[in-house]
């Protein structure tokens, strides 16, 4: 059975989002900056760190 994360069922592997959150800050990076450097907006990338919208594989390559 799936654990509950704030009221609701988790989508899919929280581990990719979470992670993707961590590195960036220890990178020093917020989601602004970093949204910009690999071409799409904020809230996507507050959206993929939430396991709300899944990373594309082309900004998998440009994060990396």
């Amino acid at each position: 059975m799936s654990e509950r994360v704030h009221g609701r069922e988790p989508r899919g592997n929280m581990a990719g989002p979470i992670r993707l959150r961590d590195l960036r800050t220890k990178a020093g990076l917020s989601q602004r900056t970093l949204a910009a450097r690999v071409g799409v907006s904020a809230a996507y990338v507050a959206m993929v760190e939430r396991g709300l919208s899944k990373a594309s594989p082309q900004y998998v390559a440009d994060v990396l």
